[in-house]
């Protein structure tokens, strides 16, 4: 009978143990995602171009690409920026139309709504500006550095 008890907390210890390593593996790959910075605390900038090639009217596009961590995968994303003048300041213009984040492109026949979101056929004026369609805020402008002199480079923070 001693023999039978030995055998069978043997049995319960493997048992037990197999159990253990999956659990313990999801444990870890978790705890691993939730401790990994989502995308790095320090900002990045970005040239876009010289400070002399932003237009007064109209818009220059440009395309950025970045590295995006998300928990332990890591992915490089590509989006347009459109580039113009407003009243004298360089701005940018986010490609995300802010109705539901379809990527806005460039008409460049049209004078008066030169961005056209394609989903729900959102248009944008130059300066970013909603002139028909379901969105109801403007494109985001985002962050810029501008240099001092016109052959400077601008660049976008991220």
């Amino acid at each position: 009978m001693n023999d039978q008890n030995e055998r069978r907390g043997f049995l319960l210890a493997c048992v037990g143990a197999l159990a253990a390593v999956p659990i313990l593996g999801g444990a870890f790959a978790a705890l691993r995602t939730m401790l990994s910075p989502a995308g790095g605390t320090s900002e990045v900038r970005q040239s876009l171009c010289k400070l002399s090639e932003v237009p007064a009217e109209g818009l220059l596009e440009r395309t950025v690409s970045y590295r995006l961590r998300r928990g332990p995968a890591v992915e490089t994303i590509s989006r347009k920026v459109f580039l113009t003048r407003d009243e004298g300041q360089v701005i940018a213009l986010s490609s995300r139309c802010t109705h539901l984040g379809c990527a806005v492109n460039l008409d460049k026949e049209s004078t008066t709504a030169p961005l056209i979101c394609p989903c729900h056929d959102g248009r944008f004026d130059a300066k970013g500006a909603v002139i028909d369609g379901p969105a109801t805020r403007p494109l985001e402008r985002l962050k810029l550095e501008i240099p001092e002199e016109e052959d400077g480079s601008v660049l976008l923070i991220l």
